[in-house]
């Protein structure tokens, strides 16, 4: 059975029905199984009508179609504001942005590796935008974007790229680097955090402020890089527990 029609607005010049009404098409097509040409759809009127009720839209069709990135990423402006006190924004919104993603293969490794699962879910966010396929400039791979050198010593045997890209794979071994430099850095999330991007030896020589000052910590850490991921994920990290806990 092939996708339906796509919706049709009125020409311009016409009387529109509002937005929500055709949002509620859109998730009916979804309820039908077709969540992807209906997020395909929302994407291509949202190029004339970027509000933030079609943000909402897509976000929706794309968690529901399993597109997290996109999810995510047609989530954040609505969220936005919120994080600089303009304005305020719903769960609904808040948790678009910030989905519970790969939740059960993520809350059992961070078990078994003494990890908090939301600080996990943060890197994970930060590091690939949820999308298994992930590779950087620097060919880290996958959800947790993982080099495969770094992948063998933590799994054994041989890891190619294409296996870094099966989540389950991707996140016990990311989950498990995350929990052994917690267990060096005392638990420290922050050091831990950094360390995730830069390597360890990236913090050592500011290893003492991590647990007195923050802001003077990442300031001090030696990579600009470094310091906007750590942020990055520790602001992620709050909002996450924020939201679940």
């Amino acid at each position: 059975m092939g996708a339906p029609p796509p919706a049709k607005r009125p020409p311009a010049g016409e009387r529109e029905l509002p937005a929500d009404i055709f949002a509620e098409t859109y998730m009916e097509l979804a309820g039908l199984g077709f969540a992807r040409e209906a997020a395909e759809e929302v994407d291509a009127l949202r190029a004339a009508d970027d509000s933030a009720e079609w943000l909402r839209t897509a976000a929706e069709l794309r968690t529901r179609a399993g597109d997290l990135q996109e999810a995510v990423g047609a989530a954040e402006p609505l969220i936005t504001p919120a994080l600089y006190g303009t304005r305020t924004a719903d769960a609904g919104a808040w948790s678009l942005a910030y989905p519970r993603a790969f939740w059960s293969e993520l809350s059992i490794m961070a078990e078994r590796y003494g990890v908090d699962p939301y600080l996990a879910l943060a890197v994970m966010r930060e590091e690939s935008r949820f999308d298994p396929e992930a590779v950087s400039p620097a060919r880290a791979i996958g959800l947790m974007q993982l080099l495969p050198q770094t992948a063998q010593g933590i799994l054994g045997g041989r890891v190619t790229p294409s296996r870094l890209m099966n989540p389950q794979l991707n996140i016990r071994a990311g989950v498990a680097y995350l929990g052994g430099l917690l267990r060096r850095y005392d638990g420290s999330a922050p050091l831990a955090v950094a360390a995730y991007n830069s390597g360890p030896g990236g913090v050592s020589r500011v290893r003492a402020l991590a647990g007195t000052d923050l802001d003077r910590f990442v300031e001090s850490l030696p990579y600009a890089e470094t310091r906007a991921y750590t942020q990055r994920v520790l602001q992620s990290y709050g909002i996450y527990r924020w939201l679940y806990e």
